[in-house]
């Protein structure tokens, strides 16, 4: 079982964009063949962007950069 909430204020725009990604979420947990394609596509970007990327989601949300699952998992 899984709960996916948002803020109440959001626009609703806003709100199904925040929906969507965390859907995004759900599916690189429950399913397999969307995971392989996501890492797929980060493999297909070349290490020096993928810094820059890591990078920038640590800016962005302070993760942990060397977690790629939960990098990999953001995009």
């Amino acid at each position: 079982m899984a709960v996916i909430s948002a803020a109440h204020d959001l626009s609703p725009g806003l709100l199904w964009e925040t929906i969507e990604h965390e859907l995004w979420h759900a599916a690189y947990f429950t399913d397999p063949i969307a995971r392989q394609q996501i890492w797929a596509a980060w493999d297909a970007v070349v290490p020096a962007q993928q810094e820059k990327i890591k990078y920038a989601v640590y800016l962005l949300a302070r993760y942990d950069r060397k977690n790629l699952d939960l990098i990999v998992n953001e995009l």
